[in-house]
């Protein structure tokens, strides 16, 4: 059984892998990407607060 998929960055790092520029590319492009807030749209006192506690 396989472990988890790693990100392509890791793979390439290790050189685990002999992996085409395409190859690399394309796992670059089906990255999953999270959406929702960036830390542009966080106040600065947010984010104080949040790292007291």
């Amino acid at each position: 059984m396989s472990g988890p998929r790693q990100p392509i960055e890791l793979v390439v790092a290790k050189g685990a892998k002999h992996l085409t520029k395409a190859e690399i590319d394309s796992r670059r492009k089906k990255r999953l990407k999270p959406s929702g807030l960036d830390a542009a749209d966080i106040s600065s006192d947010a984010a104080a607060d949040f790292l007291k506690n």
